[in-house]
């Protein structure tokens, strides 16, 4: 037997904000996976320049 349409729609809401906050869950972890690979990106980045800069200057001096 079907249940009536009242509990069908009160169904369908719960299902809804359920399938929305795993979204949002999803979303946010997302982001702080993006945020922590740019702050490794960045850091490799930093000692590479460092790096490639103090190999220009003795090059030069040499």
């Amino acid at each position: 037997m079907r249940p009536p349409e009242q509990e069908l729609a009160r169904q369908r809401n719960e299902s809804y904000q359920l399938v929305i906050r795993a979204e949002q869950r999803n979303r946010m972890q997302t982001l702080v996976q993006v945020m922590i690979i740019l702050f490794i990106d960045i850091v490799v980045f930093m000692i590479h320049w460092r790096i490639a800069r103090k190999e220009r200057l003795e090059e030069n001096s040499a």
